[in-house]
């Protein structure tokens, strides 16, 4: 259940989406926090190949700038390195706010973790289960 957790929350930057103002009082557009509702509430089996894709490029971007600091997950990414994927720039805010949430949350105990190492890690083992694109 950690995991799933972990992989809707960081993976897919899913389940506490919302309008509302994100950090650097960016808004985030409905059409994005819709995307990635559908995104984290549809088994990968039932995803197109564009919604894998997206899964796929986040995973990737993850993997690369997600690091550990003082017990905290701390985000190395920007903005263009979303849309260099042909992502909206728009998922690095709401992975900001999630990062947020994620660190308080492990702070207060409310999800199991002692250490955002053990987020981190089930992370990285949702990252090598990750849905591939479908090249076809």
């Amino acid at each position: 259940m950690k995991l799933s957790y972990i992989a809707i929350t960081l993976i897919i930057l899913a389940s506490s989406v919302s309008c509302q103002q994100k950090p650097k009082e960016v808004q985030i557009p409905e059409y994005i926090t819709e995307e990635i509702k559908q995104i984290s509430s549809t088994p990968d089996s039932l995803l197109t190949s564009e919604q894998i894709k997206i899964k796929s490029d986040v995973f990737d971007i993850l993997k690369a700038s997600l690091k550990i600091e003082n017990n905290k997950l701390v985000n190395k990414s920007t903005p263009e390195n979303f849309e260099k994927r042909g992502l909206s720039k728009y998922y690095y805010y709401v992975l900001e706010k999630n990062i947020e949430e994620v660190n308080n949350s492990v702070n207060n105990s409310e999800f199991g973790y002692k250490n955002i190492e053990e987020v981190y890690d089930d992370m990285l083992k949702a990252y090598d289960q990750r849905p591939k694109e479908n090249k076809e």
